[in-house]
């Protein structure tokens, strides 16, 4: 079942991860039913980090987020190379996304704003 349809949620804070207090996901726009968010660096006028490297979607059609970043897939791990690490496009209605590198160190955490229980 789809989510509702609903408003994009300007900064992503992130709530664990090597990069805690370093970076955020800021929403740039809506390409195509599809929230855009970028990763930014703290205080810095939203600039983001590496241009749209680390760039991810969330879809509001199927719930899910896909990573649409130039380092598809380097930065963000695949469970076939190691447990706990999160999948793209993500299962639905995930309450909690733990972004970890290819030496499965967690990067990034953050409650994904989007989640309907």
């Amino acid at each position: 079942m789809a989510p509702p349809a609903l408003d994009p949620v300007e900064r992503l804070v992130l709530t664990g991860g090597v990069n805690i207090d370093l970076f955020d996901y800021y929403y740039f726009g809506t390409n195509d039913d599809r929230f855009l968010h970028g990763l930014v660096e703290i205080d810095t006028d939203n600039r983001r980090n590496g241009d749209a490297v680390w760039d991810i979607e969330y879809d509001l059609n199927d719930g899910k987020w896909y990573d649409v970043g130039a380092n598809v897939p380097y930065w963000w791990g695949v469970d076939d190379r190691g447990t706990n690490l999160t999948e793209f496009p993500t299962s639905t209605n995930m309450e909690t996304l733990l972004l970890y590198d290819d030496f499965n160190i967690l990067k990034m955490q953050f409650n994904n704003p989007y989640y309907v229980a």
